[in-house]
């Protein structure tokens, strides 16, 4: 995966979020995100555990919907997600919190070294 795509999806809002999720994991992770208003990677980050709402009984269609998609329902009555998209998010939030990490570790060394990259610059004539 291209490292630019990535770092730009803390940018992503709605759907340019969603559209980036779909081409990363798929359909149905999206509309789990959709339906509990999860529009960006920081809102994701915050609240990984997006499978909580399928504890929760709701009749509402569009809940039913998915549930029935992304869920095996067990004679008991209990529903356990789909193993796929078990892996599908933990790959996504793996990759989400990769990227995070570098993002900040860059950040933190060009604070610590503000006039390290004029320095070079300066020294490399070429690079103006």
């Amino acid at each position: 995966m291209d490292d630019t795509m990535t770092e730009n999806a803390f940018s992503l809002k709605n759907d340019d979020f969603y559209g980036f999720i779909h081409g990363l994991v798929g359909q149905q992770i999206v509309d789990i995100l959709k339906f509990q208003s999860i529009t960006s990677t920081q809102f994701l980050i915050r609240n990984p555990n997006i499978f909580e709402i399928f504890n929760m009984k709701c009749s509402e269609p569009s809940f039913l919907l998915i549930r029935e998609k992304s869920c095996l329902q067990l004679d008991d009555g209990q529903f356990i997600i789909k193993i796929g998209l078990m892996n599908n998010l933990n790959y996504l939030l793996d990759l989400l919190k990769q990227q995070q990490q570098k993002k900040l570790m860059e950040n933190s060394y060009i604070e610590a070294y503000p006039s390290l990259s004029f320095d070079f610059i300066n020294k490399h004539p070429l690079l103006k």
